[in-house]
């Protein structure tokens, strides 16, 4: 993998992963593997950090997408960290993984938002612009 580096931390049920750098189509499979090997049928959910991330092609906008498909059909959530003057924050709204996925200012609001799902359902998705 090259052009973006990943962190992986393990937050009791839920594991946090910091990607920072660019993800395109060169990179965009092997973080999405290295992802999903980290996750475990233990965990609650993923919150998947691209506060560092400055460059996100459609290969990585799709990989995203597959995790959190993968992800949902194991009954875990998934959420995504993408401040709004993020240089990668166009395209998440234009392909409105608000919607879809759950974008949070914050790793804390992510992290907020997938917690509930422990005693049931996961919290919907905040509204565009709210951090929790």
């Amino acid at each position: 993998m090259s052009l973006a580096d990943i962190r992986v931390e393990a937050r009791g049920e839920i594991v946090l992963v910091t990607v920072s750098g660019e993800v395109d189509m060169s990179n965009a499979r092997d973080l999405a593997g290295a992802v999903w090997r980290r996750m475990s049928n233990d965990h609650h959910g993923l919150v998947l950090d691209l506060s560092g991330v400055r460059y996100l092609d459609s290969a990585g906008i799709h990989a995203t997408f597959q995790l959190h498909e993968r992800l949902r059909e194991r009954g875990q959530d998934m959420r995504l960290v993408v401040p709004e003057d993020n240089p990668i924050a166009g395209a998440v709204a234009l392909v409105d993984m608000q919607r879809t996925i759950g974008v949070a200012q914050s790793v804390e609001a992510a992290e907020a938002q997938i917690r509930p799902s422990q005693q049931g359902r996961p919290a919907p998705p905040e509204p565009a612009g709210r951090d929790s």
